[in-house]
């Protein structure tokens, strides 16, 4: 046998062997030349992207070498007040400020940080800011930390100016500049972001949406004892190293929920909003409170433990640079949707003012006190007369619609629940039982009743009596000195009418599609989509609120009730008038101060801060918080803020379901009763959108009323008119409430008496100390 030979008989042994590697090898150099495709591909869809945006890497003023001699690292001193000295690194962007008062130093940082085991990216630690960017090409979002993607990056520069330091923050990767100016006064720290300044350079590969601003600031830590404030409901405290990391730490946005959003939305829990945009935190014997003063309507506040996601607990605030979304089942997915035609949040600054506090200051009743300083001192809180007497705050529904067989056809009929007689029977039932304070508030008594069409004119409707009895109503109601609001609904579009149709005046959403809003029945698990609404464009608010200021006043109505205003804040991205959060908020505001011109009195409900300079009385407002599992406790920050300046009432007892809980909650925060009624039968309302109202019988709850009001009238008497000025637990489910003067009330929720010295409190009473 030959070599030639031998050789083909080897082969053929291992034909299979060979042709498998030859598999491998082909497959290798096929990945190969593939990947080096792409790399290609990618590189010059880059260098195509630079060209339009007019920059290449070696060009981008983002990365220009400045030559500059940054010396050493350290902080050093920019600033000097009376009171505070301000220091900086300009090396790495590093703050701290320092009290001249006490020695306490606040630092954007962490000292100890190097010994935190519990955070996966320890650079956090080590900014002062953190970017989120949304990335067109794949729908997703990107975060980039101001030490890795600036300061190491040659991206920090600085300039020194009256008061203190602007930093001025370039992301070579992400193309994004802009400056960031720390000064201090004679209150303390003043941060501003120039978001008119912000500059863009790779809007096609990355585009800026949200700035977490100092997320570490005054940061407590594992060993030291305190809590966060945040502004959720009337107030809730979360306490450090809670060890409730398990649970999802608290964030939500300055006056709520922005209802614009894809498709239609549902309404199924409601929880509690944020209404001020404040927040705060105590440690040890040193505290600050943080004011949003300028673009609030953009920020979210987040709040959070130790252990969670670093060794520090933590509160901030996060102001949005453009607006986006995250669809529902995405969560969690890093998955982003972005409206390419709506333009950034780029008008003036976000301002952050930090007021430090110490001694007997520095905790939340101390924090309230300065709040509410700042807005006297700035104009933005109304003194009312209204706060001078303790008043029982009414709420009547009129009229609803209600399907019906007529003539063998099921159709809407508008039915009465409270008539105008109706109105002066009860008041005058009322009065002769002891209750001789009254503000009501008419719901659903215009034309149509309630979930109308949308009127921009006062119209009486029919089915509640004739315009002579309106007449006598009104009438008879100033003779008694009640202090009447006939509530008119300018957002809610509930069906076309009166020259208004959801085609031509309603908000478009985030993705240019219509706004429908359905409410939920629990106890039927059913949508409501008889009441469904559509939210009003907010270019048209002033138009329609103004006729129909015209049209109440010549109806002799001298109040002015509005829904929605003090509550719901929203944007609309219609292509030819789009209209952004804050923008909604100066017309909310706009609205509210001719009101305030025009009427003698004006009423919104739950009532967002923006609503303090213009408003006497602020009807449901919350007197807790809304249960997040993070939260420890609930305070009255709320109530501490304003009372005393403006009337405020709780939401109505007899719709909560432990009302004799809620009627303490009232004394506890110093918060007027409140109830709605009507004097119709509640079982027409039973299977109907309405059954939520079947608990609203007046004949039912009158003796119940009456009762708790006579109860608490000395104590409301007493306070009325006086701020509350302190708040404490003093025991468990026990809290002490002190008002401007020393008046002192115990509230206590447990189902045993609480004895204190000479104090006694009984189980689920109260008790005043003089």
């Amino acid at each position: 046998m030959n070599r030639w030979t031998h050789l083909w008989l080897k082969y053929k042994q291992n034909q299979r062997k060979v042709a498998k590697v030859c598999s491998i090898v082909l497959t290798v150099l096929i990945v190969f030349l593939a990947g080096y495709a792409i790399l290609s591909i990618v590189k010059a869809d880059k260098a195509r992207a630079d060209a339009a945006s007019g920059i290449t890497a070696s060009e981008s003023p983002l990365v220009d070498d400045r030559n500059r001699d940054y010396g050493e690292p350290g902080l050093k001193k920019v600033a000097e007040t009376d009171g505070w000295i301000l220091y900086a690194d300009t090396t790495n962007g590093e703050m701290a400020v320092e009290s001249k008062s006490n020695g306490k130093i606040w630092y954007t940082n962490p000292l100890d940080r190097e010994e935190d085991t519990y955070i996966a990216k320890k650079a956090r630690l080590e900014s002062q800011i953190e970017l989120t960017f949304f990335t067109p090409t794949n729908n997703s979002t990107a975060t980039a930390d101001s030490l890795n993607e600036c300061v190491k990056k040659g991206g920090l520069d600085y300039e020194l100016i009256d008061g203190g330091i602007r930093f001025i923050y370039s992301f070579p990767r992400y193309g994004v500049r802009f400056p960031i100016e720390y000064t201090i006064n004679e209150n303390g720290l003043v941060v501003e972001v120039l978001m008119g300044e912000v500059e863009e350079y790779l809007t096609d590969q990355y585009q800026l949406i949200t700035i977490d601003v100092l997320p570490f600031f005054g940061a407590g830590g594992l060993a030291e004892e305190g809590y966060l404030f945040v502004p959720d409901g009337s107030g809730a405290l979360i306490n450090y190293n809670n060890e409730k990391q398990r649970f999802a730490q608290y964030s939500a946005p300055v006056y709520g929920k922005d209802l614009v959003e894809p498709g239609d939305t549902t309404e199924i829990i409601r929880k509690e909003q944020i209404t001020m945009p404040v927040f705060g935190l105590k440690t040890e014997e040193n505290a600050f409170l943080a004011i949003i003063t300028s673009n609030e309507a953009y920020a979210t506040i987040t709040a959070t433990t130790s252990k969670k996601s670093s060794a520090y607990n933590q509160v901030y605030s996060t102001v949005a640079y453009r607006d986006y979304d995250v669809p529902t089942g995405q969560r969690g997915h890093n998955t982003v949707q972005y409206n390419e035609s709506t333009e950034p949040f780029s008008d003036g600054s976000y301002r952050v003012e930090y007021f430090f506090l110490e001694g007997d200051a520095a905790n939340y009743s101390g924090m309230a006190n300065r709040y509410r300083q700042w807005l006297i001192e700035n104009n933005s809180l109304h003194q009312s007369e209204l706060v001078q007497e303790p008043y029982f705050v009414l709420n009547l529904y009129g009229a609803v619609s209600i399907e019906q067989y007529v003539m063998g056809f099921k159709q809407p009929v508008v039915t009465a629940l409270t008539t105008y007689q109706d109105v002066i029977d009860i008041v005058s039932e009322m009065k002769s039982r002891g209750i001789d304070k009254i503000i009501l508030n008419y719901m659903g008594a215009m034309n149509g009743g309630l979930n109308a069409e949308l009127t921009d004119e006062f119209r009486t409707e029919n089915v509640l009596g004739s315009k002579r009895d309106f007449e006598d109503m009104l009438q008879y109601l100033e003779q008694e000195d009640v202090i009447f609001f006939m509530e008119q609904d300018p957002i809610n579009l509930y069906q076309d009418g009166n020259g208004y149709t959801r085609n031509e005046d309603t908000t478009t959403s985030f993705y240019d599609k219509d706004i429908v809003i359905y409410g939920y029945q629990l106890n039927q698990r059913k949508y409501q989509k008889s009441t469904a609404r559509s939210l009003m464009k907010p270019s048209l608010l002033e138009q329609i609120t103004d006729r129909y200021f015209s049209s109440a006043i010549e109806n002799e109505l001298m109040n002015y009730s509005a829904a929605g205003i003090g509550s719901v804040l929203y944007s609309d991205y219609d292509e030819q008038c789009t209209v952004y959060r804050q923008e909604s908020r100066s017309i909310w505001q706009s609205i509210l101060k001719t009101a305030s011109e025009q009427f003698e009195y004006v009423m919104v409900e739950k009532g967002n801060a923006y609503t303090f300079p213009y408003v006497d009385i602020i009807r449901d407002i919350a007197v807790e918080d809304s249960g997040y599992d993070m939260i420890d406790e609930s305070i009255p920050f709320y109530q501490m803020v304003v009372r005393g300046n403006i009337a405020i009432s709780s939401s109505a007892l007899n719709l909560n379901v432990d009302y004799h809980h809620q009627y303490l909650k009232g004394l506890e925060t110093g918060t007027n009763m409140s109830y709605t009624w009507i004097a119709g039968d509640v079982l027409s309302l039973v299977g109907t959108e309405y059954n939520n109202l079947v608990s609203t019988s007046f004949d039912y709850w009158l003796d119940t009323a009456v009762q708790e009001y006579l109860d608490a009238k000395e104590l409301m008497e007493l306070t009325a008119g006086k701020a509350i000025v302190g708040h404490r637990k003093v025991a468990e489910e026990v809290f002490e409430t002190t008002y401007d003067g020393g008046i002192r009330v115990y509230v206590n929720y447990s189902d045993s008496e609480y004895t204190d010295g000479d104090l006694t409190v009984t189980e689920r009473g109260f008790a005043v100390v003089r």
